[in-house]
C-alpha cells in the first residue's frame, strides 16, 4: 500500500525528509504546502514534487492525501496537527510535537477518537546506534542500568538586530535550548527509563527572554537517574553514556546521530 503524503513547510528539515521520502517505495508526496504559492511552486520544482499549494485547508480536504508531515516552526505544530487529524489524516509532526503538555494531550485525544496515527518525528530513536544502545541496556548486558548522561551544547551566534526573525532566539516562535536541543537528551532518558517522577532544573534566560542553557537531573520510579544538559551559549562534547553495574556504553558525538558505540 502506498501512503500518499502532503508535506507542510519548505525549510531545511522538510528538504531532508523529502529526499528520504523519495527513497521509499510505498510513499508518495502528492503536494508541498507553504505560506505563499510562489514558494510552494519553487519547492515543488526543486524537490521533484508534482504540486505546490498555499491553501492548507484545501489540501486537507483532498481524498488523495492519506497523511501529513509537518515541519513548520514549533508554535504552529498544534494547530496544524489538530486540523489535519480532524480532517481524517494521519500526522507525523516534527519535534517538539507541541509547545506544552496540554496541547500534546489534546492531540492524543483527537487522534484516538478519529482512529488516526499521530507521532512526533523524533528520528533519533530510530538511529542504528541508539537502537542498539537501548537493546543492550535492556538486555542485561550492562547489568542493572540506573544512570544515563547526555548533553547537547552548541553555541549559536547572537545578533540582536536579527533576533526577532530568527526562530531560535524568538520566544513567540518557540525559541530556546530545551525545545531545540534539550529534547534529545531528555528523549534518550525517556526511552530508557520512562516518565520521570521528579526533575531538578537550573538554567539561564537570555536577552530575548528565552532559555539559553539548562542543567537537568531527572529521577525515575525505579531509582534510575539522568544527568542532562543543553546550551545555546556553550559548546559541549555532544556525547552520551548509559551506565549499569556491569559496564557502560558511550555514544560518541553527536550522540543523536552517531553510528558507533564504545564500551
Amino acid at each position: 500500500m502506498t501512503i500518499r503524503w502532503a508535506v507542510v513547510a519548505t525549510g531545511g528539515m522538510a528538504r531532508a525528509m523529502v529526499e528520504d521520502f523519495h527513497l521509499i517505495s510505498d510513499a508518495e508526496i502528492k503536494v508541498i504546502v507553504s505560506r505563499t504559492q510562489a514558494r510552494a511552486d519553487e519547492a515543488a520544482r526543486e524537490w521533484n514534487i508534482a504540486e505546490g499549494s498555499s491553501d492548507y485547508d484545501s489540501v486537507l480536504k483532498r481524498s488523495d492525501i492519506d497523511a501529513v508531515y509537518i515541519a513548520t516552526p514549533h508554535v504552529f505544530h498544534f494547530e496544524q496537527s489538530k486540523r489535519a487529524l480532524e480532517a481524517g489524516k494521519h500526522v507525523l509532526v516534527e519535534k517538539p510535537i507541541t509547545m506544552n503538555a496540554n496541547e500534546a494531550r489534546e492531540l492524543q485525544t483527537i487522534a484516538k477518537a478519529s482512529g488516526k496515527f499521530l507521532m512526533e518525528a523524533m528520528w533519533m530513536v530510530f538511529s542504528p546506534a541508539i537502537v542498539e544502545a537501548l537493546l543492550l541496556a535492556k538486555s542485561g548486558a550492562l547489568g542493572t542500568v540506573t544512570f544515563v548522561e547526555a548533553n547537547f551544547g552548541v553555541a549559536f551566534d547572537f545578533d540582536r538586530s536579527k533576533a526577532a526573525t530568527n526562530r531560535l532566539w524568538n520566544r513567540k516562535l518557540g525559541g530556546g535550548t530545551l525545545l531545540d536541543q534539550g529534547i534529545y537528551p531528555i528523549s534518550l532518558a525517556h526511552e530508557l527509563f520512562g516518565k520521570p517522577i521528579e526533575s531538578h532544573v537550573r538554567g539561564d534566560i537570555g536577552e530575548t527572554d528565552i532559555d539559553i542553557e539548562a542543567a537537568m537531573v531527572l529521577e525515575f520510579a525505579g531509582g534510575e537517574r539522568a544527568a542532562l544538559s543543553s546550551s545555546m551559549r556553550n559548546h559541549t562534547p555532544l556525547n552520551a553514556s548509559i551506565s549499569g553495574d556491569k559496564g557502560f556504553i558511550e555514544i560518541e558525538s553527536p550522540f543523536w546521530a552517531h553510528l558507533r558505540l564504545e564500551n
